[in-house]
């Protein structure tokens, strides 16, 4: 695995939303959940996963469409190599491996997955853990994302 970085502790960029990529759809009812809380805190918790090379969101669809409802310019995401081995694709439904090639095509394609079609996983020393494990706490407020 030597030659392939993750991701590091501190590598979070603020990124355009212009610039970033959805790969699957979301469930409104979550969306408009999401939506209320983030209006009633004022702050965006966490960020989101996208893949460094394709700016392709790996995690965090419903927070991305949220902010993007609520005319934000910009979002806090955690920045990962998608090529890395560490990295594995599994389907929500039956746990069946997806080839990261699908999910990056669906991205850059507009062509996007129903919800809750990928999982991504993480590697660690500790066994298989979901990347939004990765994201951690960052509670920035929505004016600062205008």
């Amino acid at each position: 695995m030597r030659g392939y970085w993750l991701q590091s502790k501190n590598n979070i960029e603020l990124c355009a939303i212009s610039e970033l990529r959805p790969h699957e759809e979301c469930e409104q009812d979550r969306l408009m959940t999401l939506l209320a809380s983030i209006v009633k805190d004022g702050v965006l918790k966490k960020p989101i996963a996208v893949d460094k090379g394709t700016r392709v969101i790996l995690d965090g669809h419903h927070r991305f469409e949220a902010l993007k409802c609520l005319g934000c310019k910009y979002i806090p995401c955690v920045m990962f190599n998608y090529k890395s081995p560490l990295i594995l694709v599994k389907s929500f439904g039956d746990g069946k491996n997806i080839p990261k090639e699908q999910v990056l095509k669906a991205g850059l394609s507009g062509k996007l997955f129903p919800p809750k079609t990928t999982k991504h996983l993480v590697f660690t020393w500790k066994g298989l853990v979901h990347i939004s494990r990765f994201e951690p706490d960052i509670n920035i407020e929505l004016e600062l994302l205008r």
